[in-house]
């Protein structure tokens, strides 16, 4: 007797639970450097099943005086698998006191589909002094995501757009879409590790 194939059973990844805050980049965190005001930095991540979410937040560990900082999160450009429109972004939070730190969403709740996207932050020129816990450069960055041109596990360094760049004023988040952005040449702990929470 011939035995029947039988196929594995389908991949269903966990739902996060409502109310609680999530990580959104794989990987651990670390804690960053100094932030470079006027400077969207984003790092690619991945949902793996649809997410309604409220909030978007960040761990602030060095405050600085008097500044600001504001997250976003990017839909991702097919086309160049960089930046496109903007998803959900927060006004502007203090960096003042460093905490964990979040702020309810501009306008609605935003659900996220399965699929690709971008962790976005910008500080205003006070707020750059600020440090925040960013995604940790050894889990291999963007390169779980868009992969790496080398086959290398650098620690460091633009592996599969783990950290690119795009100047712009502190205060407004631009639909990214035909612009290009820069790969940046140093570890993404100059960024800040996204938290979102579930609605």
């Amino acid at each position: 007797m011939v035995p029947v194939y039988t196929p594995p059973p389908a991949f269903v990844p966990v739902a996060p639970i409502v109310g609680n805050y999530v990580l959104v980049r794989c990987g651990g965190v670390i804690l960053g450097t100094a932030t470079t005001a006027g400077l969207i930095r984003a790092s690619v991540f991945e949902v793996h099943r649809p997410m309604k979410i409220s909030e978007l937040g960040a761990g602030l560990t060095t405050a600085a005086a008097g500044g600001l900082f504001q997250l976003a999160i990017y839909a991702n450009n097919p086309a160049t698998n960089t930046p496109g429109a903007v998803l959900a972004s927060i006004g502007s939070i203090s960096t003042t006191t460093a905490g964990r730190l979040s702020a309810d969403i501009t306008g609605a709740d935003v659900t996220l589909p399965a699929g690709t996207y971008w962790q976005a932050v910008n500080v205003d020129a006070t707020g750059a002094a600020a440090v925040f816990l960013g995604p940790a450069p050894a889990f291999g960055l963007g390169a779980n995501v868009l992969g790496s041109p080398a086959i290398a596990l650098a620690v460091a360094g633009n592996i599969g757009g783990a950290n690119l760049t795009s100047t712009q004023a502190f205060g407004t988040w631009p639909d990214l879409t035909g612009v290009s952005p820069t790969g940046s040449s140093a570890s993404t702990n100059n960024s800040a590790a996204l938290l979102v929470k579930v609605a």
